[in-house]
């Protein structure tokens, strides 16, 4: 069997495309992203302020905002707590793909 090279691929995190909202509590990344940027000392105002429109608004409002104040880098590092700490702590591959052999998934490290 000729093997299967895969020349894309598609991530759905806004649901889009297939409704996820019942494989992933959404409540609890929320709350973990925002500790995540409370940690990193983000002002707890603008965090609360920028999450009244759930965690992929925040996390846009809030990298926006910072980018107003914070170099680059500093924004980039707050951000990649964030998206750590919402992310799900042992992802699963979905049944179809447990042909797959390995993945790399930077977040879950």
């Amino acid at each position: 069997m000729a093997p299967v090279v895969v020349e894309g691929v598609v991530f759905d995190l806004d649901a889009t495309l297939v409704n996820l909202g019942g494989f992933v509590e959404w409540k609890e990344a929320h709350r973990r992203a925002v500790e995540a940027y409370i940690e990193c000392g983000c002002p707890e105002d603008l965090i609360h302020r920028c999450s009244e429109k759930g965690l992929f608004s925040m996390l846009n409002l809030v990298r926006d905002e910072l980018s107003k104040t914070l170099p680059s880098s500093e924004v980039e590092r707050i951000q990649l707590n964030a998206y750590r700490a919402s992310s799900p702590a042992r992802p699963r591959a979905w049944p179809s793909a447990t042909s797959c052999q390995s993945a790399y998934l930077p977040w879950s490290g």
